[in-house]
């Protein structure tokens, strides 16, 4: 999505606030807070771009409160995989609290791509 499209998107959202509608606007956009510009970002609360960060995600699918330092931010691969891959039902069951530690997010992992392998493979 363009800088300009950027905004045509909050001037669409903004009448359609002012006649009453009352909704909420998300922009969804791989520009930097300079692409924009401060009048644009003087619109969004709080004022920024926020990014998506996968370990958050992470976190949170699994219901953590700290993830293991032996993560390393630049593994993303590793939070892209378990997002995809694991359960939200699975995760929760298997590591609800405390820390996530590698062991534990490469077991989740494991488990369900070795289930949806077996279970692809059908009988020997």
């Amino acid at each position: 999505m363009s800088s300009l499209a950027v905004r045509s998107s909050l001037t669409e959202w903004a009448s359609r606030n002012a006649e009453g509608v009352n909704d909420v606007l998300v922009v969804l956009c791989d520009l930097a807070d300079s692409d924009l510009g401060a009048d644009v970002l003087a619109r969004f609360t709080p004022p920024r771009i926020l990014g998506l960060d996968p370990w958050s995600a992470v976190e949170q699918l699994f219901g953590v409160r700290h993830l293991d330092g032996a993560f390393r931010r630049e593994d993303g691969w590793i939070a892209d995989a378990l997002l995809e891959y694991v359960p939200s039902d699975v995760a929760r069951s298997m590591a609800a609290g405390g820390t996530l530690t590698v062991d534990l997010a490469l077991e989740a992992l494991g488990r369900q791509l070795l289930a949806s392998s077996d279970s692809m493979s059908g009988p020997p």
